[in-house]
């Protein structure tokens, strides 16, 4: 999208420019910031919840906090 974005731009606009500003908002700029956006947010949100099961799987609790192993006994 930035790069398509940024070509476009540099080619002074001569693919989208005949299109009204709202046909450009609702089938392009919507859809393809919402691409962006929510593939950001998943990988922000799947990244938390891996090095949550890592520090468990390491013997931490979620607040890090050392908890009680087989190895501690």
């Amino acid at each position: 999208m930035i790069v398509a974005a940024l070509n476009e731009s540099q080619s002074g606009f001569k693919h989208t420019r005949h299109n009204p500003f709202m046909d450009l908002l609702f089938y392009y700029i919507i859809p393809n910031g919402a691409w962006l956006v929510f593939s950001a947010w998943m990988t922000y949100v799947f990244g938390v919840e891996i090095l949550e099961g890592l520090a468990v799987a390491a013997g931490e609790d979620v607040d890090g906090n050392r908890v009680l192993s087989l190895k501690d006994e």
